[in-house]
């Protein structure tokens, strides 16, 4: 399957993922509010936010061993690949029993500091040691899907991860309705872990992408570029952490909790969105990748290009079809008690195009395996925004404010480097790199003012009517731009074989 398939079965398998995992969530937190009632539910919720904790163990990894994966599986016969994979799995057991022994250190301690009841403590303690045990088997085996993924293989990883989250959710309600309470939610994670991580693992053995183990021997001085490799990546998921975590700081210090209630409700599109967006550059970096390591430097610039014109074509669409519906959706979402501004939609859709863009061009460090000053881009604009949200002297008098702040620290840091960093790595001149960014910049403050006027369409409708209406009509004129000046032509000629394939079969199963 040639490169630029994977990326299409990469993509919307990703958006199905998304959609499943939303329906879900949507679907398990309304029956267990019924079943568990807000304590109880509360007390798992307070487990859910201790466990995401538990990503720091990776130490950066996870994320990092594709990578390396890539200079390997082109020649998976070899020995060396062999020996890389077991010494990984080697390390990941080592990391899992480091993560289990700082566990039962620390769970003792926990319910005081996170202010459980005093009735709820041992129950705390009993969900925190079962959630354990899937964490610290996810450290050794977490190989199965860095391979599939290494290989360009994304569609099957996603599919692991929609078969495992529909098996959670089917023992989730099963566990509720039978009376098994709180512990539902235990059972339902560990049978979603065996479901997807068996799914890996067997997926990627049927293909031929693990090499046999037994006689292949462990070299921790193998790991080293990858260890120092993943230190670097720590610093950029701790400043990713610190960017995401900033705008609920702001605005629970300088606005207060309701506001953030409403920032909460306000934003929950736009979060929906980011995870479409991301989707996008994600599925792209295995094929990004192997270009490198294979030293095809210029057909991977000219796939830059296409990427951030892929890229900044669905964000440009998506953030303006915001402008055009979420006053809309927040007033069904809400009931009613939240107010949204459309100016506060305004920034915070430029902040995601901005972004959309950081996500393409801060892509050359997994490429070439150099991070550099990256790590610093990102801890800065982290730092920068969190001390924002601790200074007392900053005052902000509305989530508008917010969105603003976001925008500008996206461009200052992130993107400002990536777009510089970019150009040296692929070897893209200023005006090669800056084309394709302007010219999309322009077709979003174009679709933009379309969305917008849109919004202001007087329609007396209920919320969920006016939002497939504004989106309708939004649709109707935005899709025919992007797909006249937005796409690049491979994607277009890939949408055009779609369809003529749909048509055959079509006709083939139609009588006559």
């Amino acid at each position: 399957m040639s490169r630029s398939r994977h990326f299409i079965h990469a993509v919307w398998s990703g958006y199905l993922l998304t959609f499943v995992v939303s329906a879900i969530s949507l679907l398990t937190i309304r029956i267990a509010l019924s079943v568990l009632g807000k304590p109880l539910f509360g007390l798992w919720c307070a487990v859910a936010s201790v466990t995401l904790v538990a990503t720091i163990f990776d130490l950066g990894i996870g994320p990092s061993l594709s990578r390396f994966l890539t200079d390997y599986k082109d020649r998976p016969d070899k020995r060396t690949y062999a020996d890389f994979l077991k010494s990984v799995v080697v390390l990941g057991s080592i990391q899992g029993t480091a993560f289990v022994t700082i566990a039962l250190t620390t769970i003792p301690f926990l319910p005081e500091l996170m202010k459980i009841p005093a009735e709820q403590q041992a129950q705390f303690k009993q969900l925190m040691l079962l959630q354990m045990v899937p964490i610290a088997l996810g450290f050794p085996l977490r190989f199965a899907g860095q391979v599939l993924y290494s290989n360009q293989r994304i569609a099957i990883v996603n599919g692991c991860g929609i078969a495992g989250n529909l098996v959670n959710a089917a023992v989730l309600v099963t566990g509720l309705y039978s009376g098994l309470g709180i512990y539902s939610y235990v059972a339902g994670v560990w049978s979603s872990f065996l479901v997807m991580n068996g799914g890996l693992l067997f997926f990627s053995n049927k293909l031929g992408l693990i090499p046999n183990l037994r006689s292949a021997r462990v070299s921790f001085s193998m790991l080293k570029p990858l260890m120092k490799f993943s230190a670097n990546v720590l610093v950029i998921v701790a400043g990713t952490q610190l960017i995401a975590f900033a705008p609920g700081l702001l605005i629970s210090r300088k606005l207060g909790v309701q506001t953030l209630a409403d920032w909460t409700v306000g934003t929950r599109l736009l979060t929906f969105v980011t995870q479409l967006i991301t989707r996008i550059p994600n599925s792209s970096e295995p094929a990004f990748w192997e270009m490198f390591s294979r030293g095809e430097v210029s057909r991977l610039g000219a796939r830059m290009l296409d990427l951030i014109a892929i890229t900044g074509s669905a964000a440009a669409f998506f953030a303006a079809g915001i402008v055009a519906v979420n006053p809309a959706f927040v007033t069904l979402l809400s009931g009613g008690h939240v107010v949204w501004h459309t100016s506060t939609d305004l920034s915070l859709v430029a902040w995601l195009f901005v972004l959309s863009m950081t996500l393409v061009l801060n892509m050359t460090p997994g490429i070439t395996k150099y991070v550099g000053a990256m790590k610093y881009a990102y801890l800065l604009q982290g730092l920068c925004l969190a001390g924002l949200a601790v200074t007392r002297q900053v005052r902000f008098e509305s989530v508008l404010a917010v969105g603003v702040l976001l925008l500008v620290s996206e461009l200052a840091f992130r993107f400002n480097y990536g777009f510089w960093r970019t150009g040296v790595d692929l070897k893209l001149s200023f005006g090669t790199l800056f084309k394709p960014v302007a010219k999309h910049s322009g077709i979003f403050i174009v679709l933009m003012g379309l969305g917008l006027g849109v919004h202001f369409i007087p329609v007396q409708l209920a919320p969920v009517w006016e939002i497939f209406f504004k989106a309708t009509i939004y649709g109707l004129f935005a899709l025919p731009i992007l797909l006249l000046v937005g796409l690049p032509p491979e994607i277009k000629r890939r949408i055009r074989e779609l369809g003529s394939n749909i048509r055959t079969k079509i006709r083939g199963i139609t009588p006559g």
